[in-house]
């Protein structure tokens, strides 16, 4: 006998946790609070755009930092996997001499070198 293909592979998450539970409590909320009388009969349809508007750009703000984490946590795997594989080939540059701020010499048009002569006050 076959069995079902939609079975989850995986371990079950708790009921807490799932996207149904949040939903089905979001709407028990808001239909215990219009029989109730927290929420005008009037007053439904600025609730629901307001959750509406509100569920909106809770998902997007969530979708946009996925995509930040996920890239972001891409990109330092690379690094980390870049800097374990070629640590000992990288290039180490020469190091170079510091620059001195003295006067060097000018050289005459003979070829000589020629001192340049200090100032007396």
């Amino acid at each position: 006998m076959n069995k079902p293909t939609c079975a989850p592979t995986g371990p079950i998450k708790p009921g807490f946790k799932t996207t149904e539970f949040w939903l089905t409590l979001g709407t028990f909320l808001v239909s215990g609070f219009v029989l109730t009388g927290v929420i005008a009969q009037g007053n439904q349809d600025t609730i629901g755009q307001i959750v509406t508007h509100a569920i909106t750009s809770v998902s997007l703000v969530a979708g946009q930092a996925a995509i930040v984490y996920k890239y972001i946590s891409g990109r330092n795997k690379k690094k980390a996997a870049v800097t374990e594989d070629s640590s000992d080939k990288l290039p180490t540059r020469p190091k170079s001499k510091p620059k001195s701020n003295k006067l060097k010499p000018k050289p005459t048009s003979e070829g000589t070198i020629r001192k340049r002569k200090r100032k007396t006050s």
